[in-house]
């Protein structure tokens, strides 16, 4: 995963691209089928369309219109805000894998359902923050639902 974690670094519109795909491929690593819980392997096909929806090519030449200041309706994303994002996306990749490095079998449960309360609060970040734009909203709206449902 490139991360870029230099917090003085502007907000530049390809950094929310390369954030972005980081934080969903963290992300996958938690949407995964649960032992103690198999009747969320039907969820799969939708976990599977909703992480295509957020990774295609129009999602994010949507979210880097938004974040490139490239639509008239996205005049109130200063730059401090685009920064604060970016190490809320950037924060969890890395805190998924220190969780993983540091918990045992008998805690894995707990810190993946944090995990994933943390990542529908970044999901919500990003939601709040961008202009009303259908493909982006409704993609982020599926995919904290996604988040909700693997959460438990």
């Amino acid at each position: 995963m490139a991360t870029n974690n230099d917090a003085t670094t502007p907000a530049t519109s390809g950094e929310i691209r390369i954030d972005w795909l980081n934080f969903i491929e963290a992300l996958k690593s938690l949407l995964v089928p649960q032992q103690d819980d198999r009747p969320l392997d039907q969820y799969l096909q939708f976990r599977d369309a909703v992480i295509a929806l957020v990774t295609s090519e129009n999602f994010l030449a949507e979210l880097h219109n938004v974040w490139s200041n490239h639509n008239d309706n996205n005049k109130l994303l200063d730059h401090k805000v685009k920064e604060l994002l970016l190490l809320e996306l950037r924060a969890f990749a890395p805190a998924v894998a220190v969780a993983n490095l540091a918990s045992n079998p008998p805690e894995k449960k707990s810190w993946w359902r944090s995990l994933l309360g943390k990542a529908g609060t970044t999901v919500g970040s990003v939601k709040d923050l961008i202009p009303d734009i259908p493909l982006l909203k409704g993609g982020l709206t599926v995919l904290n639902e996604l988040i909700d449902i693997f959460k438990g």
